[in-house]
């Protein structure tokens, strides 16, 4: 290890300057090192012995240092110490660390000096002897060219600042060109654009005044079209109405002639009838007297009374006998009675229509439209709506009574012939032709008595009456079933042959009618201008005949529950407490009749006491209540009167 010497004596190591950095770059001082100033002549640095001389380059002057430590290495020394100004500086080892150089951390210049180690700054160098030595020239140098760093460091950190702010506020110049550019490119394109917005706006304006031009054309053609039609359509109206006139001075005629065949067929039947009666008067004078003669007779001779008696004759015989086998209340008979002879004046008022050859058409198209309603009518209020109306509106426009009369004719027996197909396979569509039936019935009354007396003819229970079989009578047991209303059927064992229905098929049939008859009393309507053309009052004697007069049987059961299962909602909130006394009676006295009278009626009798016993009747029936509108009628619409459709047309 280097050592430097001061006038003969050794520096220690916490005394000596030394270059730790360990990189060369850092133990360099890049340009000339400025001379100190030490009051000394300087010296020249090529001499081995110069004092104080300050190198013009540090890695010179270190290496000077080292030619003299080795020159004094070779060169014995005398005894007594040389006194020497010279300054050697040793070269720091690798194993030197920052705290054998006596120091750490960076000086003043910010860590640019940090390898320099030595005395402190502007510190005198004490020697052994206690002598003060100048400060250390490389420290000062060392000062020097850090401040002169600096300088330059901030020198060019200006000049740095200044031609980024230069390049700053060019680039800020060129940006506002790019804008102005971008912004008058802009314009001109929104001008561009204005300027093709106001020719599609012309484009449009004039191609919908073309428009308007050609329609206007069009409407011109069409009113004239229209006004062509309109006159066309006046031509024939006048035309049908004279003919309608014509028809109806023919039907006038027509029916001025029948009233007088009429009239002269009822003198004719009249004068019959009186002789008739006469007659029967006659037969019943002779009968009595042979009575009382017979009678005489028996009283004189009275062992041979019961030889002597004459026999009854046939006739008499079977007249009883049907009249003893007939089931009814008296007023029902009448009820009934009343109901035939509104049918046979209707029929009669008709007659012309359905026999006249000339009339076929017409009687045809009446028949046609009618039916085309009836089918039509579906269980919604719309649809029923639209059916009532075309009714109405056919009633209407019907030119005379006997057409009109027609009319209810076959519009009551399309009705009555639902009740063999619908009804019987879906009772609650009873409901919806009831409400079609009522809502007529309350606008033209003749329609719902021509309705009752289809139902009287079509099932007798409708009456009500009922005919009782007794074997070995004077009626067979074909005519029994004939006066029931037993209808012949289509055999399946035998294609093409006819059998009698059984009496389960029957019943079926005839709640079927008491169903519609039911749904009649018990559908809502009518007001105080038009009431209910069939009120609750016919269902409370009904039901009354029925359960005083008929006997009680499986086909009766069938007709009193079904009755009561459309019907005995109405008559319970008309009639309340009467009304339950009635079902009383039904609930005791007579379904013990009727199990003790029929074994096979335990079925509609488990139906009646369930019924009875639920209270069922306290609940709306099933089917009363109808929704407004389902969903087929999204996809159809209504047919316009006189389009081909159901109704309403004119005559």
């Amino acid at each position: 290890m280097w050592r430097g010497q001061v006038d003969g004596e050794v520096l220690s190591p916490q005394r000596q300057p030394v270059f730790d950095s360990p990189s060369p770059a850092r133990r360099q001082c890049p340009g000339p090192a400025a001379p100190v100033p030490t009051g000394r002549p300087p010296q020249s640095p090529a001499g081995p012995s110069s004092s104080y001389g300050v190198p013009p380059d540090p890695a010179e002057r270190l290496r000077q240092q080292r030619r003299q430590s080795g020159a004094s290495a070779g060169t014995p020394q005398s005894d007594q110490p040389q006194r020497s100004r010279s300054v050697s500086f040793r070269v720091p080892d690798d194993d030197d660390s920052d705290s054998d150089a006596g120091g750490g951390g960076a000086g003043d210049d910010g860590g640019a000096t940090s390898g320099l180690r030595g005395p402190p700054r502007s510190a005198a160098v004490t020697s052994s002897s206690g002598r003060r030595h100048p400060p250390d020239p490389v420290h000062t140098v060392h000062l020097a060219r850090t401040r002169e760093l600096k300088r330059q460091v901030q020198a060019s950190f200006n000049a740095t600042t200044a031609q980024l702010q230069v390049e700053l506020h060019q680039i800020e110049s060129d940006l506002r060109q790019e804008l102005q550019r971008v912004a008058a490119e802009a314009e001109g394109k929104q001008t561009e654009w204005h300027q093709q917005h106001e020719q599609a706006l012309a484009k449009l304006a004039a191609a919908k005044q073309r428009r308007e031009e050609q329609l206007s054309l069009a409407c011109d053609s069409a009113e004239q079209r229209q006004l062509l039609a309109e006159a066309r359509r006046q031509r024939e109206a006048q035309a049908r109405a004279e003919a309608e006139a014509r028809a109806a001075e023919a039907l006038r005629q027509e029916e001025e002639r029948r009233r007088q065949e009429d009239a002269a067929k009822c003198r004719a039947e009249e004068e019959a009838k009186a002789k008739a009666e006469a007659e029967a008067r006659r037969a019943a004078a002779e009968a009595a007297a042979q009575q009382q003669q017979q009678e005489q007779r028996q009283q004189q001779q009275p062992g041979a009374a019961s030889a002597a008696a004459p026999a009854p004759k046939p006739a008499a015989a079977a007249s009883g006998a049907a009249a003893g086998d007939l089931k009814a209340a008296p007023g029902a008979l009448e009820w009934e009675r009343q109901m035939a002879e509104k049918l046979k004046a209707a029929e009669a008022v008709v007659a012309d229509l359905m026999t006249k050859p000339e009339l076929k058409a017409q009687r045809r198209m009446v028949e046609k439209r009618v039916t085309l309603i009836v089918s039509q009518i579906a269980g919604t209020q719309q649809q029923i709506s639209d059916k009532v109306d075309d009714l109405l509106r056919l009633l209407a426009s019907c030119p005379d009574e006997a057409t009109k009369t027609l009319t209810c004719l076959t519009l009551a027996t399309r009705m009555v012939s639902q009740c063999d197909s619908q009804v019987a396979n879906c009772p609650t569509f009873a409901f919806p032709l009831a409400v079609v039936c009522v809502r007529v019935g309350s606008q033209v009354p003749l329609f719902v008595d021509l309705l009752v007396a289809k139902l009287h003819q079509a099932c007798i229970l409708t009456v009500p009456k009922y005919f009782t079989y007794r074997p070995g009578g004077a009626v067979s047991e074909a005519d029994h079933f004939s006066r029931l209303g037993y209808a012949l059927v289509d055999d399946a064992k035998r294609p093409g042959h006819k059998r009698l229905e059984t009496t389960d098929e029957y019943a079926v049939r005839v709640a079927a009618h008491l169903h519609l008859y039911a749904a009649l009393l018990g559908t809502p309507g009518g007001d105080a201008r038009a009431p209910h053309p069939h009120p609750a009052a016919n269902g409370w004697a009904w039901m009354a005949r029925h359960l005083n007069a008929l006997p009680a049987t499986r086909v009766t059961a069938a007709a009193l529950h079904a009755f009561l299962d459309h019907a005995g909602f109405a008559l319970g909130a008309t009639y309340r407490r009467q009304f339950a006394k009635l079902l009383s009676l039904v609930r005791g006295p007579w379904l013990q009749d009727l199990s003790a009278r029929d074994d096979d009626a335990a079925a509609v009798a488990t139906r009646i006491a369930t019924y009875l016993d639920d209270r069922c009747f306290q609940r709306a029936p099933e089917g009363l209540s109808i929704k407004k509108t389902d969903v087929s009628s999204w996809w159809g619409q209504r047919e316009e009167p006189g389009a081909g459709g159901g109704g309403g047309g004119r005559w």
